[in-house]
Order: structure tokens, then sequence, then C-alpha cells
């Protein structure tokens, strides 16, 4: 896997560190809202069956929502 940028966190942060240079934000924090948008990603075992999920499947996933973003 190429090196990424991250910023993790429980809760989702609206702004972080070099946000607008593709650093992704991966946070745990349980929400009953979706503020998924290409480079926040809720990572909370929760939504993945009680499973940790792949840093690669994680990868895959933001790489998908950016290209439907960009439509």
């Amino acid at each position: 896997i190429p090196k990424q940028k991250m910023v993790l966190s429980h809760w989702p942060l609206m702004d972080w560190d070099d946000k607008d240079q593709d650093t992704l934000h991966i946070h745990g924090g349980k929400l009953h809202h979706n503020l998924e948008d290409g480079y926040r990603f809720n990572a909370n075992c929760d939504k993945w069956s009680l499973k940790p999920i792949e840093l690669e499947t994680l990868k895959d996933i933001i790489e998908s929502k950016k290209s439907q973003l960009a439509y």
C-alpha cells in the first residue's frame, strides 16, 4: 500500500490538517448520520458486522466515493 496521510479520531471532524491535500480522516464514533464525503470515513465496527476493516478495503471504498463525487 502506498503511503497515505491520515488523521484518526474517535469523533468525526469537520476540518483537519491537510484536508485539501488528500489526507484521510478516519473516525470510529457511533453516529446516526452519515458524514462520509470521500475523505472522511466512519470505521466504527458496528457498521462492519463488528469486524475490523482492512486498510485496502477502506481505500477502495474511499476511491469509489471520490469518483462518485467527481460527477
